[in-house]
């Protein structure tokens, strides 16, 4: 048996809270951008369901606010030391130290979205002692790109969604990762990367037969490049990205509960590009409708696939969070990767 995620927001109910949230943030010169993010957040939470029971959001914008009031006061400093060239060591300092706390605030992030998520009035949650692993996934790893001619990326992919799945929990159980095969991952991108190849002699085959002379034919590749290649970028990057998506979320476990994911790249690109044109034919103001019809299409293809009673491994999870507590001890804490 499937039991689908659903997700029944519209447009337009989107639409007020985007747009009252546009106006108050410009009004209190965006001190209201924590109210507008709960806002938003709870809005998608509570529209997304599975089993007729929607996630809830529980974070509340001082939270929010109070990490945006340190980035503000630290961007400052930043701007104040580097406008001055005497500076430069102390500059380069600072730009060293905010690149290396980065994993620690992406951590910090997936930790206070997590813990401040419910489904069922059960908390999900996240593994704190996981700093090391986010160290490793979001610094150490990104910066053997270049030197591996970016083979190293469908690893990556990998052990960025080991960290983030593995690392997760639900009441007291914790999901599971260990079906996925980095093979997987890399069978995508090789077949990513023979299209770019393949697009790439396809253009340029077909403007040399058009153009024989060599220096038309020279001037109309250089022309045409940065267009191609911003096209191919986003072809290939999102194809990536949402059949990755695929196998990491089949590859997912709870309790022997399983996931399944089922977009199609048609479906997403016809999704994407009207968005896109649609966003841009409207000045923006179709935005809120892109993003439901986003969030729509992708919860519509995702499925849980339950082992037996999903409502007893609910009442189990219930019980368990009970009997042992569930210390929630940084959940008043500010949302350092809000920042």
């Amino acid at each position: 048996m499937k039991i689908p995620f659903k997700f029944n927001g519209s447009g337009s109910e989107y639409f007020k809270i985007w747009i009252v949230n546009i106006l108050f943030t410009i009004l209190t010169l965006g001190i209201y951008s924590a109210w507008a993010k709960v806002r938003t957040k709870r809005y998608f939470y509570s529209k997304t369901l599975i089993d007729n029971s929607s996630f809830e959001y529980h974070a509340t914008p001082i939270q929010i606010l109070k990490s945006r009031i340190i980035a503000l006061v630290l961007i400052i400093i930043y701007g104040f030391v580097s406008s001055n060239p005497d500076n430069y060591i102390i500059t380069l300092l600072m730009a060293a130290s905010f690149y290396l706390s980065l994993p620690f605030l992406i951590s910090k992030a997936i930790i206070f979205n997590a813990r401040n998520s419910s489904w069922r009035n059960i908390r999900f949650g996240f593994n704190t002692d996981s700093l090391g692993e986010a160290y490793k996934v979001y610094l150490l790893l990104p910066i053997l790109i270049p030197f591996t001619l970016s083979l190293i990326v469908p690893y990556i992919s990998y052990k960025g969604w080991k960290f983030y799945i593995s690392n997760a929990k639900f009441g007291k159980s914790h999901f599971e990762f260990d079906t996925a095969k980095i093979s997987s991952f890399y069978k995508i991108y090789f077949i990513c990367l023979f299209f770019i190849v393949l697009l790439i002699f396809v253009l340029g085959g077909t403007a040399y037969l058009r153009f024989k002379n060599e220096d038309i034919f020279i001037m109309t590749f250089v022309q045409i490049i940065p267009l191609f290649f911003t096209i191919v970028f986003i072809i290939i990057f999102n194809s990536y990205r949402v059949l990755v998506r695929n196998i990491a979320l089949n590859n997912m476990v709870i309790s022997k509960h399983t996931f399944e994911s089922t977009v199609k790249l048609p479906s997403f690109f016809k999704i994407y590009f009207t968005n896109f044109f649609l966003i841009i034919i409207t000045l923006g103001l179709f935005l809120p409708w892109a993003k439901v019809r986003m969030t729509k299409y992708l919860a519509s293809n995702l499925f849980l696939l339950p082992e037996g009673d999903l409502n007893s491994f609910v009442q189990s999870e219930i019980k368990k969070v009970g009997a042992f507590g569930e210390e929630f001890t940084d959940i008043s804490d500010v949302d350092i990767g809000g920042l």
